[in-house]
């Protein structure tokens, strides 16, 4: 399932913000971006363990997407080869069968990520002027993994808002008392990474260097971290406040990183 998923991800042609993060992380894992990056000057433990936290992502993210395709396609491979069969009432079990498998998968992997973010912020002993690049191109990694968690809440988080106001059932198996934790549980943590985000990238100098050249270091594939740089700033310019805590994400990180590198959001007529 999770190499179907990431086959998934590098074929979506959408060249939006989060499809462009998805691919880029696709890439940062199967091109060893990290390695590359660091290429022996920055100590082995701390590379280690933003490639830990950077591949469990990725597990997570990939999951994430089965848990919650609102509909599963099988392809039928004897009869009509190359063909794509929709739902049945014959196949829900099956479907209900590999959400919960993926969902599974997503918890394990997010308490590893969880207790491992620390790893992802980058050492200040690495801002020396002779090591500028590698220290744009890991930040550019802790950048995009936060943003990965944030999305991967905040796209739940508006699921199951649009349940409730009846717009898109969703298939989860939740009773009422769940749910309701569920969504609360999700907020704090898409709360929290938010904090955590604008903490980490809060000046002038370090948002700067994600738009530097130096983040094209971890690109040895067909996906750069350029696209998502480009992609984002139209997914801030256009950013709704809809589930809870996208309020808190608007003012610490998409209003405050137009102010802090100058630029203005176009009104809104």
């Amino acid at each position: 399932m999770f190499q179907w998923a990431m086959e998934q991800i590098e074929s979506d042609l959408d060249s939006s913000f989060e499809p462009s993060l998805d691919r880029f992380l696709v890439s940062l894992v199967q091109n060893r971006g990290i390695d590359r990056a660091s290429n022996g000057n920055v100590r082995s433990s701390f590379v280690d363990g933003q490639k830990e936290c950077v591949q469990r992502l990725l597990k997570m993210k990939s999951m994430w997407r089965i848990w919650s395709s609102k509909e599963l396609y099988f392809r039928q491979h004897r009869t009509h080869p190359g063909s794509m069969m929709s739902t049945c009432a014959s196949l829900q079990p099956v479907q209900d069968f590999l959400r919960n498998l993926a969902g599974g998968a997503v918890s394990e992997a997010e308490k590893a990520v969880l207790n491992e973010v620390d790893k992802l912020m980058t050492p200040i002993s690495i801002k020396r002027k002779d090591q500028r690049v590698l220290w744009s191109a890991l930040n550019a990694v802790a950048w995009t993994s936060l943003w990965q968690l944030m999305l991967i809440y905040r796209s739940t988080l508006r699921m199951f808002h649009e349940e409730q106001i009846g717009r898109s059932p969703t298939n989860m198996a939740f009773n009422s008392a769940k749910r309701t934790e569920f969504v609360a549980i999700t907020g704090e943590l898409y709360k929290k990474i938010a904090v955590l985000c604008s903490g980490a990238f809060r000046t002038n100098e370090v948002l700067s260097s994600l738009a530097e050249g130096g983040s094209e270091v971890l690109a040895n594939g067909p996906f750069r971290f350029s696209e998502v740089w480009k992609a984002h700033l139209a997914f801030y310019q256009s950013f709704e406040v809809i589930s809870p805590g996208d309020e808190l994400v608007n003012s610490l990180i998409v209003a405050k990183e137009g102010k802090v590198l100058g630029r203005k959001r176009p009104s809104k007529k």
